[in-house]
């Protein structure tokens, strides 16, 4: 019998052992928000997040694939496609949900199982007519940053997010944290860096930190976080740094605070040792950046 377990463990496997092979981080990804190249569901016409995202556009990049979508054999099929004899499938996740009283109290509550399901890209198949220029029913999202700059996307994103949080800012030292007491980010300064994609990527990661902040996701870690203890691979700094990721892919700047490659490499026992870690901690990015960008969230994240 298929236990969650299996399910975290082929996801995280997948993803150390492509990091090993290629020396690629599958988050690394330079462009901005709704780019045509982000992996993108056949089904809904929406863009995955969390370990999704990371793995099925990391795929994308290594095949050369030329189009980002994304679907099962069933649905290439249905749409006039006929998935090529010898392609291999990658594997996604998703959350079914089922109902279920308490004996103690009689109140229903949601329990969630992770499912994995096989997707073909959609460049693995040939079309009868042609490939369709649309999946889906999503109308195409309008850019709200159509015509700035990456710095300028960043900036508005962050300032956005600071005022409407009314979380402190301040610029000194030589040392980037998060005080979750004070509920204030401390950056050294933007000339302190060496470019300005260094400077916001460590400040993403620190707004990573902010989300978990008590009064707005609450997220152990942080809640918890006594000032003392070093979290350098606790479950919280992955979801940080997940977060930085997610933020720059969506103002399109590149991810260089550290060799991203270099970073998850250096969690591979960790993870191994806990492979749910890594579902986790991405859903929680996805769940936090999608917080900073609109004050809410509607992400399902792993227990």
């Amino acid at each position: 019998m298929k236990t969650k377990t299996d399910t975290y463990e082929k996801i995280t496997n997948r993803l150390l052992d492509l990091m090993e092979d290629s020396n690629l981080a599958p988050w690394r990804k330079t462009w901005k928000g709704e780019c045509a190249d982000a992996a993108t569901s056949m089904a809904t016409g929406k863009q995955y997040n969390g370990c999704n995202a990371f793995l099925l556009t990391f795929m994308q990049a290594v095949h050369g694939y030329g189009t980002p979508f994304w679907g099962t054999y069933k649905q290439i099929k249905a749409h006039g496609g006929q998935i090529r004899k010898g392609e291999k499938s990658e594997c996604a996740i998703y959350w079914n949900f089922i109902g279920k009283e308490d004996p103690e109290t009689g109140k229903k509550r949601k329990i969630g199982f992770l499912k994995s399901f096989n997707v073909f890209n959609a460049d693995q198949a040939d079309w009868e007519d042609g490939m369709p220029e649309k999946f889906g029913d999503s109308e195409p999202a309008n850019d709200i940053w159509d015509g700035m700059t990456e710095n300028e996307i960043a900036e508005a994103m962050m300032n956005a997010y600071l005022d409407r949080e009314e979380v402190t800012l301040t610029h000194s030292g030589s040392s980037a944290c998060y005080v979750p007491k004070l509920d204030l980010i401390g950056m050294p300064k933007m000339r302190d860096f060496e470019g300005e994609s260094e400077y916001w990527s460590t400040l993403f990661h620190e707004v990573g930190h902010s989300t978990g902040h008590e009064a707005r996701l609450n997220r152990p870690g942080v809640t918890d976080f006594d000032g003392f203890g070093l979290h350098q691979y606790s479950e919280e700094e992955l979801v940080a740094e997940f977060t930085a990721c997610f933020l720059c892919t969506e103002s399109g700047i590149v991810d260089t605070r550290e060799n991203s490659a270099a970073y998850l490499k250096s969690w591979a026992k960790v993870l191994k040792a806990n492979p749910k870690m890594l579902v986790r901690a991405a859903g929680r990015a996805a769940k936090a950046a999608e917080f900073v960008k609109n004050g809410k969230s509607e992400t399902v994240e792993v227990a």
